[in-house]
């Protein structure tokens, strides 16, 4: 009977082996991805499982009610602050926008445009007399 190697086992695979197996998550992931669409698309929920809730022998039960009771309820104080002072932001940012927007109409009025307009017009013609000059 021949003896076993002392060194462990090699763990390369072929090219061959190694795009076949990629080949199959990506088959997975896909199919995976179509039936969660599927489900999404005719509104099929996963099935969230029921809270056992605390059996009516335990001891201290009422205290424990409080407490969950308490904490639910700083979880929904605690949510709805943030989103007011996440409103009160989007309410100061909204302002601050109409500002800039506002500043910038008044310091570009019709007339700076035209004199701005003016001044390029000239320097244009100059530029193409003295080029018109040179050529000649």
């Amino acid at each position: 009977m021949p003896k076993k190697s002392s060194k462990s086992k090699s763990k390369r695979t072929t090219l061959k082996q190694k795009y076949k197996l990629i080949k199959k998550v990506k088959e997975h992931h896909k199919k995976k991805r179509r039936e969660d669409a599927r489900k999404e698309r005719f509104g099929v929920k996963a099935k969230e499982r029921k809270d056992p809730g605390i059996p009516a022998q335990w001891p201290y039960k009422e205290d424990l009610l409080k407490a969950i009771d308490h904490e639910l309820e700083k979880n929904n104080a605690l949510e709805e602050a943030k989103a007011d002072e996440k409103r009160k932001r989007r309410i100061e940012n909204r302002k601050r926008a109409h500002e800039d927007v506002d500043d910038k109409s008044v310091q570009q009025t019709i007339e700076d445009l035209r004199r701005i307009a003016e001044g390029k017009g000239k320097e244009y013609q100059a530029k193409s007399t003295a080029t018109t000059r040179h050529v000649s």
